[in-house]
C-alpha cells in the first residue's frame, strides 16, 4: 500500500465584516457592538448584558420585537429597561367634593 503526501493548499479566508451598532441604554452606558449580519435584537441585548425580558429595544422611536433581525441600515438603538412587579401602596381615590382620603 502506498501512502502519498498530503498537499495543503493555503487560501486566504476573507474577513467577513459584521455590522457595528451603538446601543444607548437609557440611564446607563453606551455600548458599541459588532454583530454578524443576521443578528437579532435579542443577540444585541445579550452582547450588552441586558435581559430581553427586562428591556425593550427602540429604533426610530418604535419598539422592535427581540426576535427581529437588525436591519443593515440600523446603526444606533435605544435600550429601555422596564420596571415591573413589587408590592406598593395602594392609592385611594377621592370621591365627592370634601377632599377626604
Amino acid at each position: 500500500m502506498r501512502v502519498g503526501l498530503v498537499r495543503w493548499a493555503y487560501a486566504e479566508v476573507p474577513h467577513i465584516e459584521g455590522m457595528k451598532v451603538t446601543a444607548r441604554v437609557m440611564n446607563g452606558d453606551d455600548h458599541e457592538v459588532e454583530l454578524p449580519e443576521d443578528a437579532t435584537y435579542a443577540r444585541l441585548l445579550d452582547e450588552i448584558g441586558e435581559n430581553p425580558e427586562a428591556a425593550v429595544v427602540v429604533v426610530d422611536g418604535r419598539p422592535v420585537p427581540e426576535d427581529a433581525r437588525i436591519d443593515d441600515e440600523v446603526r444606533e438603538v435605544k435600550v429601555m429597561r422596564t420596571i415591573s412587579g413589587g408590592r406598593g401602596r395602594r392609592m385611594r381615590t377621592v370621591s365627592g367634593g370634601r377632599g377626604r382620603r
